[in-house]
C-alpha cells in the first residue's frame, strides 16, 4: 500500500482541484489529517457506555470506507476543503447513529433489554441497594418506545441522536422523556410507601 500524500505540500488551488476531481489518495490523506476531529466528534456523540461497545477509531474506519465507496460511485460533489469537511462530519454523525442502531438491534436479537448491551455498567447507589431496580424501572414503562428512550438515555446518548435513531423529532423525545421521568418518580414513591 502506498504512503498517503502530504497534502500540506500542495497549494490551495491544487488541493481544491484534486478534491473536486475525486482524487481518492488526496481525500484519504485529508481525512487522516483531520482524524483527531473525527475521533473527538465520535467520542462525544457515542457517550461513555456506548464507547464500551464501539470506539472512535472504528467510526474513523467507517468514515474512510464510506468516503471511498462514495467516490467510487461518482457521488462526490465538493469543490473545496470546507465542503469536504462538512461531508466528512455528516458521515461521522451517520456512522455514530448506525453504531447505536446496531447496538439496539443486537440487544433485541439476543433477547436482552437494551440496557444490558453495555458491558459492566457502573452501578448506581440504587442498583446496589436493590438489584431489581432497573427491571422495575423498565417494567413501569408500558410502551416500548419509552423503554428504548430510557435505555438510550442510560447509555449517555443525547436526545437529538435518540430522535434520529427513533426517526422522530427531538421535541417528541423531550416530551416522552418528561413523561418517563414522571412515571418513574410516581412508581418510586409508590414502591417506597409499600
Amino acid at each position: 500500500m502506498s504512503q498517503p500524500e502530504d497534502i500540506d505540500l500542495l497549494s490551495a488551488r491544487e488541493l481544491r482541484e484534486r478534491i473536486s476531481t475525486g482524487d481518492r489518495e488526496i481525500i484519504a490523506a485529508f481525512i487522516l489529517k483531520h482524524s483527531d476531529v473525527i475521533r473527538r466528534r465520535a467520542a462525544g456523540r457515542l457517550g461513555t457506555r456506548m464507547r464500551h461497545l464501539f470506539d472512535s477509531q472504528e467510526v474513523l474506519s467507517t468514515v474512510l470506507r464510506r468516503m471511498d465507496n462514495y467516490i467510487k460511485r461518482g457521488n462526490l460533489d465538493v469543490e473545496s476543503e470546507a465542503q469536504l469537511m462538512k461531508l466528512m462530519m455528516q458521515m461521522t454523525q451517520a456512522a455514530v447513529v448506525d453504531k447505536a442502531r446496531k447496538s439496539v438491534r443486537t440487544a433485541r436479537a439476543e433477547g436482552h433489554r437494551p440496557v444490558s448491551a453495555s458491558p459492566d455498567p457502573a452501578p448506581t447507589p440504587t442498583d446496589e441497594a436493590n438489584p431489581g431496580f432497573m427491571n422495575q424501572a423498565f417494567d413501569a414503562l408500558d410502551e416500548q418506545v419509552d423503554q428504548d428512550i430510557l435505555w438510550m438515555w442510560l447509555s449517555d446518548i443525547p436526545h437529538t441522536v435518540i430522535a434520529d435513531l427513533l426517526c422522530v423529532s427531538p421535541e417528541y423525545v423531550r416530551k416522552r422523556w418528561q413523561r418517563i421521568r414522571e412515571t418513574l418518580r410516581t412508581n418510586a414513591i409508590r414502591m417506597s410507601s409499600a
